[in-house]
């Protein structure tokens, strides 16, 4: 039993009575609160277990966009390799048709179908695909040119450096109209060839969406400078005709590749003009072979 004190006397009450059995003074109740249990403070635990899990939601959340964005890329990046894989196939194949097509100094190959093929989606690719268009664009070009001339292809007619021809140059008046042709076209195309290549690396560059300045390092503005060597070849053959046709009449033919000149000196200035032709073919030689060696150069670095 609960026991208080009386106020008056100072004698042990029990807590419920209304007076004191000692003196008789009067005792105020207690309240009820007071026997009633304390409410329990709220417990924390939840809140903390709450945010740890807010928590671990976000954690997971980053951990799976990170994992799906890993993913996507590396399937992005799986897609592209085959895609590149397959553009850079493409434009190898389409090479060596390039290729077989330009050893063809007759002009008699069928042009490839390299005029509005789309560029590649992928940079390799499309190195391939500007130096094969740069190359049949440029013969392309070229032939033009010389077929305004009269002239079709780099081969001259048969008769061209054979004895007969050399006894009898007046007999043959095709060599003379292919050479005349050939260093006018060759001739223009000296003066007209760094302009056209400059045009077509911007047009390609707009097309394919590489660089104009990467492709002038792959087709420079030298490229004038081979038309200019072609040019000085075509003249030192034209120079050596036009010199056969006027000693014709002191020149025969003595059998075989056996030659009778009546004139020292017309065989003196026949072999200079040939060593000047014979320079100037080297000398073309020289400046194709630096030429293939950049575009060598380039496929190189394009498909390795």
């Amino acid at each position: 039993m609960a026991l208080t004190n009386c106020r008056e006397c100072g004698a042990a009450v029990p807590a419920h009575s209304h007076a004191c059995p000692t003196c008789g003074a009067k005792i105020a109740p207690i309240p009820d609160a007071v026997y009633r249990p304390a409410a329990p403070r709220p417990a924390e635990e939840p809140e903390r277990r709450g945010w740890v899990t807010a928590a671990g939601w976000v954690v997971l959340a980053a951990v799976i966009a990170f994992g799906g964005l890993f993913f996507y890329r590396a399937s992005t990046s799986a897609d592209r390799r085959a895609t590149e894989r397959a553009e850079m196939a493409r434009e190898v194949e389409h090479m060596q048709t390039v290729n077989a097509w330009i050893q063809d100094t007759t002009f008699n190959t069928p042009v490839p179908q390299t005029a509005g093929w789309p560029a590649p989606t992928t940079d390799r690719a499309k190195r391939l695909w500007v130096i094969n268009r740069m190359l049949v664009d440029g013969r392309v070009w070229e032939q033009r040119v010389m077929e305004r001339h009269g002239v079709k292809g780099y081969e001259p007619p048969p008769a061209w450096g054979t004895p007969q021809y050399w006894a009898d140059a007046r007999s043959y008046p095709e060599v003379g109209r292919y050479l005349e042709g050939r260093a006018a076209a060759m001739a223009e195309i000296r003066k007209t060839s760094a302009a056209w290549a400059g045009e077509r690396a911007a047009a390609l560059a707009r097309e394919s969406g590489l660089p104009a300045r990467e492709i002038r390092e792959i087709f420079p503005t030298d490229f004038g400078a081979g038309a200019l060597d072609a040019a000085g070849l075509a003249d030192a053959m034209l120079q050596l005709h036009r010199h056969l046709v006027r000693v014709d009449p002191r020149v025969h033919h003595a059998g075989g590749n056996q030659l009778r000149w009546e004139r020292e000196d017309d065989f003196r200035r026949s072999q200079e003009l040939l060593a000047r032709m014979n320079a100037a073919a080297d000398s073309t030689k020289q400046a194709q072979a630096r030429r293939l060696s950049r575009q060598f150069a380039a496929l190189t670095g394009a498909i390795d």
